[in-house]
């Protein structure tokens, strides 16, 4: 509870108090022979104490006994009273009332104080109690509080590190989806680039058909008939060469084929020869007029050069279609490009004749 006193005069109290409690006990006592004063006793009910310090306390003197009474009677003059001693310099005289008083209020001082200080203890003991379950309230929530926040912060780390990861990633599939953009749009370039080779390849040989029917119905070996040759050899090679890129020996076969008559018809008998033997070589279908061209330009070069072993190659080329293709032997006699060695193949005709039972179907 609250103390009605304030604190000065609390203050106040204890000091007066101590004072006083130092001094009571002894003016209960009787007087001793040190508080006689020059041969002179102080005053009844009062106490005569030294504001000195000794020993770290303060020195007591009690009541001074009375000086003796004078005679009832006196038979002569009575003496004067003897005068009241002197008190000496650091002396001082004191009411045992008033020090009675200032012991009371001093205890009253002291249990108010003690009030205070058990109601302080009390304060004190429920705040630190307050305190303390606040202190650990706090101290649980900052503690999950810090396990949560770090346990954010290993989460957001990772999420920034994944994060970077899948940025990488995104950057490499981004990377890989241009590079395969590009080489979409490469092969769409290229497929184009394919399709008009095929388109133009398709058209050529059209074209060479119809430069072949027309060398046919010029005169064999005229002027006329080799310069038209002529004009058409670069774009005849121009159409094999598209022909190889696209690896279609079929197709490839077929301009080798066609390239080596126009030469021949152009006079240029060592190519003709090369392309007729590719014609030959890349020949899936064993098309028999590969072969028979063939002998064609080597009779040409025998024509050219009167070398018998392009003869020979000739005949051996031609018994080939005879034998192999089954080509008939009235093809060749009738054809203006063999006439150089029409005899020879007359002979082979016989030859085919006797050799068979029947007579000989043209």
């Amino acid at each position: 509870m609250p103390s009605p006193f304030s604190r000065s005069a609390v203050v106040h109290a204890l000091t007066g108090g101590l004072f006083a409690a130092a001094l009571i006990p002894a003016a209960s006592q009787t007087s001793e022979q040190s508080t006689v004063i020059n041969g002179a006793a102080a005053a009844p009910n009062v106490i005569v104490v030294q504001s000195t310090k000794l020993g770290q306390e303060w020195k007591r003197h009690g009541p001074a006994k009375p000086p003796p009474a004078a005679p009832a009677t006196c038979t002569q003059p009575c003496p004067a009273p003897a005068p009241a001693p002197t008190i000496p310099a650091g002396f001082v005289v004191v009411q045992t009332t008033y020090l009675e008083q200032v012991a009371a209020t001093a205890k009253a001082g002291i249990d108010a104080a003690k009030d205070n200080v058990a109601f302080l203890v009390t304060i004190m003991t429920t705040v630190g109690a307050f305190g303390t379950v606040l202190a650990l309230f706090f101290g649980f929530f900052c503690i999950k509080t810090y396990k949560d926040v770090t346990h954010s912060a290993r989460i957001i780390k990772g999420i920034s590190r994944r994060s970077k990861t899948e940025l990488k990633n995104v950057a490499a599939a981004r990377q890989e989806i241009l590079t395969i953009r590009q080489e979409m749009e490469q092969a769409v370039i290229k497929s184009r680039e394919r399709m008009s080779e095929l388109e133009q390849l398709s058209v050529g040989m059209h074209y060479l058909r119809f430069i072949l029917d027309e060398l046919k119905k010029a005169p064999l070996n005229s002027e006329e008939q080799i310069n038209d040759a002529k004009d058409s050899i670069e774009e005849a090679i121009e159409l094999f060469t598209l022909a190889e890129k696209h690896v279609n020996v079929r197709l490839v076969s077929f301009m080798a084929a066609t390239l080596s008559i126009i030469l021949m018809r152009a006079k240029k008998l060592d190519q003709a020869y090369f392309y007729g033997l590719r014609a030959i070589k890349d020949n899936p279908k064993n098309w028999p007029d590969r072969p028979f061209n063939l002998a064609c330009i080597c009779v040409a070069k025998y024509k050219a050069t009167g070398k018998d072993s392009d003869k020979v190659e000739a005949l051996k080329l031609l018994k080939q279609c005879f034998e192999v293709y089954k080509t008939p032997v009235d093809e060749a006699l009738s054809d203006q490009d063999l006439e150089p060695i029409w005899d020879d193949l007359a002979q082979l005709k016989n030859e085919y004749e006797a050799n068979k039972k029947g007579p000989v179907e043209d």
